[in-house]
């Protein structure tokens, strides 16, 4: 005879003959706590403490290293976030059982890096500001010359030499990284294609220019030999303008002009 809850039952039997025997049955249900662990997870240095109730017969866990009803979790370091699946089973003096599952996850130390703390520029340029490995970023913007304050990777466009903040931090209170980023402003070179001058049309005329370690010459058709010269030799049939195009060490550039005449 099977029933499906507690009660007091009266059993019956008879024999062949017509004879009949009762007796009465008490069905107890033994009662088990149901028992809930919420996900853990945990930050580096962080530990959680799991408590069942007390008085089982059995204790029973799989995925972590446990027994008893009351287990301390550690952290373990990780290099990326990592999620393991447990179950905690308790069992009484009956046999009756009831089991948690729950998930645990270790989520790593930070490990921020930005890709260069100087960075140079020339005027009128912009620099794109690089950092990894965080999920909330926090620029400081002292002049107002970033693209956004909340990005990894926000554009710089100062119009003179400026020192940028960034905090980096994840979901982990304490995981927390701060560096700090210098953007050179660049003033452009002085370029000077000299004084305008005249020649005799189809006469070689020397042109010097100054102000960087580069030049490149417009007209090249106008030019005798290379137009990427500091000084070139021009021959010309009738007035025309030159212009030069001066870079300097930190790849900067500026133009003059000069004209020839006829």
């Amino acid at each position: 005879v099977e029933v499906s809850e507690a009660g007091i039952y009266l059993i019956t039997a008879e024999s062949i003959e017509g004879c009949q025997v009762s007796d009465e049955i008490e069905v107890t249900e033994n009662m088990i706590p149901s028992i809930n662990i919420d996900n853990i997870e945990l930050c580096p240095g962080e530990m959680q403490n799991i408590s069942l109730p007390a008085g089982f017969e059995e204790y029973i866990w799989t995925g972590i290293m446990a027994t008893g009803n009351q287990v301390t979790l550690d952290y373990q370091s990780v290099d990326t976030p990592t999620t393991i699946s447990a179950t905690a089973t308790i069992i009484d003096d009956n046999g009756c059982s009831s089991t948690d599952e729950f998930e645990l996850s270790y989520l790593p130390e930070l490990n921020a890096e930005i890709l260069s703390s100087n960075i140079s520029i020339c005027e009128g340029e912009t620099a794109q500001l690089e950092v990894s490995g965080g999920l909330y970023y926090d620029w400081t913007d002292p002049a107002g010359s970033l693209s956004s304050t909340n990005i990894s990777n926000p554009v710089a466009s100062p119009v003179s030499s400026t020192s940028y903040t960034v905090e980096v931090t994840d979901d982990c209170p304490n995981n927390f990284a701060s560096f700090d980023i210098n953007v050179n402003v660049n003033p452009p070179p002085l370029a000077d294609a000299g004084a305008d001058t005249c020649t005799i049309a189809g006469a070689d005329l020397e042109l010097t220019a100054s102000g960087g370690l580069q030049y490149i010459w417009n007209n090249p058709d106008l030019i005798v030999g290379s137009s990427t010269s500091q000084t070139v030799i021009v021959n010309v049939e009738e007035d025309t303008s030159f212009v030069v195009t001066v870079i300097d060490e930190n790849q900067c550039q500026s133009q003059d002009s000069i004209q020839v005449c006829i």
